[in-house]
């Protein structure tokens, strides 16, 4: 297993360009990583998993033309 990075909620959003209802409403609907529990109230996601769902959102879009 590789180094695995946590991101905060802000980070989120800037990657996936979605409001934090929509993160969470997606998380529900199992549309999107969840987020992991660090302790007490505390918790992130693991980037590579917000990552893969980017390509799999850009995957699914259909091809990319080239420049």
């Amino acid at each position: 297993m590789g180094e695995v990075r946590f991101i905060r909620l802000k980070e989120v959003l800037a990657k996936c360009d979605k409001s934090r209802s929509s993160v969470y409403d997606a998380v529900k609907k199992g549309d999107f990583p969840k987020p992991v529990k660090l302790q007490g109230r505390s918790s992130a996601w693991i980037k590579s998993e917000v990552e893969q769902w980017a390509v799999e959102c850009i995957r699914a879009s259909g091809p990319v033309p080239k420049p």
